[in-house]
């Protein structure tokens, strides 16, 4: 067992937090409504409905009975302050490690990774 994970991500928009940590059935209601493993969503973290959905079920487990329209709110204050689609992914990414659907070391390869590719992607446009 991994030691020292933190209880849950925390997601900052002006002067309210959100705790995010997705659960076992938040991850189950994902998947239904993806058609994919938890996994293999993150692939669509460029679709708004991924990144919006997997935002609803990361704030389910601490703020109750917020559904998919509420998430999509809080997705819009978060961006009215100043984030954008690629922060919120990264988040969500965290949330997904703190959650317990990957380990902090490969966490951090696959962060890695995509800081890689985006810089690609950027220098090429």
């Amino acid at each position: 067992m991994e030691e020292n994970r933190l209880p849950y991500e925390t997601l900052k928009i002006g002067d309210t937090e959100y705790k995010l940590k997705i659960s076992a059935s938040s991850a189950i209601e994902i998947e239904k409504k993806t058609g994919k493993s938890l996994v293999a969503g993150m692939a669509d973290f460029d679709k708004l409905e991924t990144v919006t959905l997997y935002l609803w079920g990361a704030l389910n487990r601490f703020q109750a009975n917020i559904d998919v329209r509420k998430a999509q709110e809080i997705y819009d204050d978060y961006i009215d302050a100043g984030g954008d689609l690629s922060d919120m992914a990264e988040i969500l990414f965290k949330t997904l490690t703190v959650s317990g659907f990957f380990k902090r070391q490969q966490a951090e390869k696959l962060l890695a990774l995509a800081e890689k590719a985006e810089s690609g992607a950027v220098q090429e446009s």
